[in-house]
């Protein structure tokens, strides 16, 4: 129980420091270490330790040079451009993909040689938005964060609750 309240408590202090000093001065530093003094002293729970770590990871991701982040909060980087078609919003995509959870293990993958079919509408939000700024024979790496992949309460036991998802994804075709 004592658990639960500290990290209650240190999620608590993280969203309050966010809204009341967007900049990210002093509070924001204040914020972290207490973040990383309960992930050392073990006394943040799961979920909270988690968010805490996808944060990081997202925030050094957003720092590379050729990465964008969209007004929605997904970031990409092309891997390889395409000359092809567009999807829409409605189209049905073939594509070759691969995806993990931000520093851990591959939860899914397109089989080898065997590409997905996929109608856009019916995929989390992260994928609806990405696919469609690809062209058909373009490469993209999408990190999605949870509210855009599968929120609070994740997927099944492979996605936990506030995953940020990375996915390496190929257009192949729009039907």
């Amino acid at each position: 129980m004592t658990l639960i309240v500290v990290g209650l408590v240190a999620l608590c202090f993280f969203l309050v420091a966010r809204v009341t000093d967007p900049e990210g001065s002093e509070v924001d530093k204040n914020k972290k270490s207490g973040i990383a003094e309960a992930e050392r002293t073990g006394t943040l729970n799961s979920s909270a330790r988690h968010e805490a770590r996808s944060s990081r990871r997202s925030n050094q991701a957003n720092k590379r040079p050729d990465t964008v982040t969209t007004e929605s909060g997904l970031t990409y980087q092309v891997l390889r451009e395409g000359s092809g078609q567009k999807p829409g919003p409605k189209d049905t995509v073939k594509v070759a993909y691969r995806g993990w959870i931000q520093g851990g293990d591959v939860f899914d993958q397109s089989p080898e040689g065997k590409p997905s079919e996929f109608p856009l509408n019916m995929v989390i939000k992260g994928w609806q938005e990405g696919v469609q700024l690809m062209r058909v024979g373009a490469k993209y790496r999408f990190t999605i964060p949870p509210d855009l992949g599968y929120g609070t309460r994740g997927a099944g036991s492979s996605i936990p609750p506030n995953a940020t998802l990375v996915f390496d994804v190929e257009l192949m075709e729009v039907k």
